[in-house]
């Protein structure tokens, strides 16, 4: 483990996009969704900014690290089909310079379902406690979260009509 992530990690400023941070991102998670370096060179070469879509993309992305041992992403460690998509979409994302205006939380390209249970909230819910916000939903509510990390299907059009990468495809 390096020692920048031992050390604070910069506060997050929704005003910063940082071109080189996110450039430098992009490539890496190309490089490891390809299988061109291995899991432990791409969780070392996360950049440290304070642009908060690069922790925000990351946070996902790092699931698909897969443990402790050293491997590429090729034959059964290759991401699945329906993992690409979203990966697609990351990796536009850090194209474009959209600001990340989502609130932090924790694995936010998570899939919903399947993201740890807020104890908290459920017992306040269960005791007919509804003012106190779910964090999750609070997250899922403050754009449109099937486009995330865009905040908004607009965003993620405009991004798509010019792409800086992929050639204009669809996607």
């Amino acid at each position: 483990m390096r020692a920048a992530l031992l050390s604070p990690l910069p506060k997050h400023d929704c005003k910063v996009v940082d071109r080189i941070a996110r450039d430098q991102a992009g490539l890496l998670l190309r490089r490891f969704a390809a299988g061109q370096i291995t899991n432990d060179a791409f969780e070392d070469g996360m950049p440290i900014t304070r642009d908060p879509s690069i922790g925000a993309v990351w946070d996902p992305a790092w699931v698909y690290k897969h443990g402790t041992k050293c491997h590429f992403r090729t034959g059964p460690n290759c991401l699945h089909p329906d993992a690409k998509r979203g990966w697609i979409r990351w990796l536009l994302f850090l194209d474009s310079d959209c600001k990340y205006l989502w609130p932090q939380i924790q694995h936010p390209g998570n899939d919903p379902a399947a993201r740890p249970v807020n104890f908290l909230g459920w017992v306040h819910r269960f005791l007919g406690r509804a003012d106190v916000p779910n964090n999750y939903e609070r997250f899922e509510n403050a754009g449109h979260y099937a486009v995330w990390p865009f905040i908004s299907q607009k965003d993620h059009r405009q991004a798509l009509r010019i792409p800086r990468r992929f050639g204009g495809a669809k996607l």
